[in-house]
């Protein structure tokens, strides 16, 4: 077996991420390129490099482990309530649409099979939309949460149907039921069993033991899960995909915490996907992009477009049932636009339809190009438009009337500092924000400082990307002129602290809290706590030991202080109040 062509796609992959970071401006998702890229060093355009057995069978793993990563990100929590069942019928309504459209096409002669294009334009990439959704700081908000909903939904059925009626074996349906039955019911005894050997404390300990070492075992068990259950549903007449996404579904549900409890586990699985198998798929799938017969003829061409319009119509349309829930006519927009988005599963789709003869290389090359500009178009546009609702604009009068009855404040226990309309204010400009005459400005005194140093109790309050404050007590350290914190890599504030530096801090004596002192100021530094030590000397501040926690990766971060408001013993006479 010949590995230069493979040498080659690794070498595009590893590429493409460099270039996508010295031209940050340019809105291209990673997959996007490196299908471009296969494209046209394929056999396409320069004939360059060739999907031989080599690149195919990496390939073919990749696709398998990007399901495996997509059913990882399948939630169960957002199949549940008022939220799953409104995303449920907008589910419905795509499935009606997507059937409407594909009988349409099959009748003008455009298409060869509508089940399969209609499967095709069911279908959301929950992978691409979530750090869309983070980027834009509004997966907490009602918008994120239908998106993720929605995208959830939009990423299983797609799976399931296509396994269900595009396997390999031609097999009636009703057999098909009854396979998907049982493949069900293995998956559930797969889940008890699971759970059950988790209560052993005996093998959690052992495990726990084993998984960040050579072993690896959280891995090791996990490879084992997608390869059995893809050969599972190989066996009983289904695609692999099908188990590996079920292998993935299964990891999320017995291990819905694993981010919290295990935080190494997660990053090493996008290691292997996202850093060798899965950009060999999205290469690969450009290398065998028939490019000549997309541009045969004008029809074919003008195709491109039709199938972008219907991947709007069929997943996008149906957002409007969200209109009751959400706060703003571009929220329901940015939600239908990202449901829209679609990519590694049309490519997954499409191969497979190739396979079986269920689609012309003509509308496998369409549907991809329609796929690339989706996941260019949609995602941008959307990301614009939740930026702009987060600032206010584009709600409908009532809601823009309570919006402006609640604008978010920050009031330090009755002192008047304020962060007004913090959520439009830039962040380059924490350093100089207007507070009026309530601050002093520093250095603190000598005897803020001392008070400063006690193991005093605190509160931070950091701002959402909407401008909503959030406050929670925290331990903090006076560190040499700056306010040190140490969080949680899952902290929510942490995230915030990101986004906008501005933070305030409130200290209460420990001797007395009518004594207390207000902070505003801004983060000036952050880095990983890697061994710990920032944590340590903040628990031996406050409970005179080590931190017991020793698994779980945190982050320091320093506050500088832009200004400062006492109270009681520490009143500074040029404060009012």
């Amino acid at each position: 077996m010949n590995f230069d062509n493979l040498v080659v796609v690794l070498a595009v992959a590893a590429a493409v991420p460099l270039i996508l970071a010295a031209v940050p401006r340019v809105p291209v998702p990673g997959p996007v390129l490196e299908i471009v890229a296969g494209i046209v060093l394929g056999p396409a355009v320069l004939d360059l490099v060739k999907p031989d057995q080599a690149v195919r069978l990496v390939s073919t793993i990749g696709l398998a482990f990007l399901l495996f990563l997509a059913g990882l990100e399948i939630d169960v929590r957002h199949f549940r309530g008022p939220r799953a069942r409104l995303a449920g019928l907008a589910l419905g309504l795509s499935a009606l649409l997507a059937l409407i459209i594909g009988i349409t096409l099959y009748a003008a002669g455009v298409v060869e099979s509508p089940l399969l294009v209609g499967i095709v334009l069911m279908a959301t990439s929950l992978g691409l939309i979530v750090p869309i959704l983070k980027d834009a700081g509004v997966t907490d908000r009602p918008v994120g949460q239908f998106a993720i909903a929605g995208a959830s939904l939009g990423e299983l059925t797609p799976v399931v149907l296509l396994s269900l009626f595009f396997s390999g074996r031609a097999t009636a349906i009703s057999s098909k039921l009854l396979l998907l039955s049982l493949l069900g019911v293995l998956v559930v005894l797969v889940v008890i069993g699971t759970l059950r050997i988790e209560r052993s404390m005996w093998i959690t300990r052992m495990i726990n033991r084993l998984a960040d070492t050579s072993a690896q075992i959280r891995i090791r068990l996990s490879m084992l899960l997608v390869v059995g259950l893809g050969a599972l549903a190989t066996h009983l007449g289904f695609e692999a995909i099908l188990g590996a996404f079920l292998a993935g579904a299964i990891l999320r549900l017995v291990d819905a915490d694993a981010e919290h409890k295990h935080p190494l586990f997660h990053p090493k699985l996008d290691a292997i996907g996202y850093g060798f198998l899965i950009p060999v798929f999205f290469v690969t799938s450009g290398l065998t992009f028939n490019l000549s017969v997309l541009f045969s003829n004008a029809s074919t061409v003008l195709r491109v477009p039709l199938f972008l319009l219907a991947l709007l119509v069929v997943r996008g349309l149906p957002a409007v049932l969200y209109w009751s829930a959400l706060a703003s006519i571009r929220d329901v927009a940015a939600a239908g636009l990202l449901q829209a988005t679609s990519l590694p599963f049309i490519v997954a789709a499409t191969t497979i339809g190739l396979q079986l003869h269920a689609i012309k290389p003509a509308n496998a090359a369409a549907l991809v190009a329609a796929g690339l500009f989706s996941v260019i178009l949609f995602p941008t546009i959307s990301l614009q438009l939740l930026r702009s609702s987060a600032k206010g604009p584009g709600m409908v009068p009532e809601q823009a009337h309570v919006r402006r009855q609640t604008c978010p404040q920050i009031r330090a226990h009755a002192v008047g500092v304020q962060l007004s309309d913090a959520g439009s204010m830039p962040a380059k400009r924490a350093t100089t924000a207007h507070f009026g005459g309530h601050m002093s400005k520093p250095p603190l005194p000598e005897a803020a400082v001392t008070m400063l140093r006690k193991a005093n109790p605190a509160v931070i309050t950091t701002l959402r990307p909407d401008g909503q404050p959030v406050s929670t007590a925290t331990w903090y350290l006076w560190d040499n002129g700056r306010v040190l914190v140490n969080m949680d890599e899952g902290r929510k504030r942490l995230e915030y602290m990101r986004s906008d530096p501005r933070v305030a801090l409130d200290v209460l004596d420990e001797s007395g809290w009518y004594t207390h002192l207000s902070i505003t100021g801004h983060v000036d530094e952050m880095q990983d706590d890697a061994d710990l030590a920032d944590i340590d000397r903040l628990a031996q501040q406050y409970m005179g030991r080590p931190y017991p926690q020793r698994e779980r990766r945190r982050i320091s971060a320093w506050i500088a202080v832009d200004g400062w408001h006492g109270w009681g013993a520490l009143k500074d006479s040029s404060q009012p109040g």
